[in-house]
């Protein structure tokens, strides 16, 4: 390399950053999983730990290369036919706020519908739906459920009653989200690859007010940026998260019943719509499932801890339920897709009982060394994570970083509550998301 082009890739301090954090990174991680079993008693659950902590690394550097290979698809003026449909259940005090930010996307009217379902809300959000229609001069249908049905029988309610356009777009918004100007316009850019079958925007925390809401940004800026962007890359984002997501609607017309009716040991399966659609409207249809980071939504996430705690055991179970069913089909696919998602489903179930594991084996049988060493590299961890973060998220500021550093404490608390969710992945029929 002459001097000239080593000066050049200096210059991009950005670059040079990432690949340094990446080398670190993998150094720590091996350091931490090769020798940690000098702290332990027992040698033989060292092997155990190590095993998973080989598969998180070659997981964290899928993630950290993908992440900065990622690129969003550029607006190249495709333009299809677009029905968004917003499922409310008694969220009076937002469902206003998200109609306008819809109906004031710079998207040409002419080729977007508006669908509101109001599934049987008590709290008056129905007047609040009519207000709208007469201010917008019946610019948007509203659909009113008799009685609560729940999200997925009342999206595919109005998919079956009034999208009528077979080559349009499916866009389902969260009715405590208000989607950015162009976030619609950039959200269905990627579709003109007709290999795409689903897109999933990207969603940012809008009321970081309490810590435990501001954990949250930090943590929905890695899973988006990071974790989303990377499965991008081979297009296999495993979950398209309900806040902002697109689907193609014949896709989806093909598969209302498997979706709607998903059970799960002989019980009916009410959260983890979007992960299901995901996987039977795109990843099991041989369809690519994108990310893209241009399509913005401003979404609202518990303030409370309890709020918190039932979100999380939630996810939890969502996430044991998904993988469990996408394990049927991702054999079928390339040797990189199978790679990935396997890895993603070891790591992801095993990492609560790991971290819990480890953290009550050190205080039982390790040292007062392990215990300081276990704890450092978890800190250091998370410094790793925000550095990241911070080169990646361009919203991400020096204040986020702080507390993505701190994630760890956070992390470690909902390594219990993902433990219980894994052990229950029956339980659960709460409507919503708070």
């Amino acid at each position: 390399m002459n001097l000239s082009r080593l000066l050049s890739f200096c210059v991009n301090r950005k670059r040079l950053l990432l690949y340094v954090n990446v080398v670190f990174t993998v150094t720590v991680i091996l350091v931490m999983y090769l020798y940690r079993g000098n702290y332990f008693c027992f040698e033989g659950s060292f092997t155990v730990v190590s095993i998973y902590g080989l598969f998180a690394l070659f997981l964290g550097l899928f993630h950290y290369v993908g992440a900065y290979r990622y690129r969003s698809v550029l607006d190249n003026g495709y333009r299809p036919f677009v029905y968004v449909v917003v499922s409310v259940f008694n969220d009076v005090k937002i469902i206003g706020k998200t109609i306008d930010s819809i109906l004031g996307s710079d998207y040409p009217r002419d080729k977007l519908q508006l669908i509101v379902a109001d599934d049987g809300s008590t709290d008056g959000t129905s007047s609040v739906l009519q207000a709208k229609s007469v201010e917008y001069a019946g610019g948007f249908r509203v659909h009113l459920n008799a009685k609560n049905m729940g999200k997925r029988h009342t999206v595919a309610d109005v998919v079956k009653r009034f999208c009528t356009v077979k080559d349009a777009v499916l866009v389902l918004v969260d009715s405590d989200a208000c989607v950015a100007a162009d976030a619609i316009r950039m959200l269905v850019q990627p579709f003109s690859d007709s290999g795409v079958f689903s897109v999933c925007g990207n969603a940012v925390v809008s009321n970081s007010v309490s810590l435990i809401s501001r954990f949250q940004r930090c943590w929905y800026a890695g899973a988006f940026r990071v974790r989303k962007a990377s499965e991008s890359v081979v297009g296999m984002v495993m979950c398209c998260s309900g806040v902002f997501s697109a689907y193609r609607l014949e896709k989806v017309l093909g598969v209302l019943g498997d979706w709607v009716d998903e059970t799960f040991l002989g019980k009916r399966v009410v959260a983890g719509d979007d992960s299901r659609l995901t996987n039977c409207a795109a990843l099991r249809l041989g369809g690519r499932s994108v990310f893209q980071e241009s399509a913005c939504v401003y979404t609202v996430v518990p303030c409370s801890l309890r709020g918190f705690v039932r979100q999380q055991t939630r996810w939890g179970r969502n996430s044991f339920r998904r993988f469990v069913f996408a394990a049927g089909f991702f054999w079928r696919k390339s040797w990189v897709e199978r790679f990935v998602f396997y890895c993603t489903m070891f790591v992801t179930l095993v990492t609560p009982f790991a971290l819990v594991g480890s953290l009550v084996g050190l205080f039982l049988w390790g040292s007062w060394m392990g215990v300081v060493v276990y704890f450092s590299c978890l800190v250091l961890f998370s410094v790793l994570y925000a550095m990241t973060d911070k080169l990646l998220v361009s919203y991400f500021s020096w204040r986020d970083f702080l507390f993505r550093c701190g994630f760890f404490v956070v992390m470690l608390l909902v390594s219990f509550v993902y433990l219980y969710a894994y052990l229950t992945p029956w339980k659960g029929t709460v409507w919503g998301t708070r």
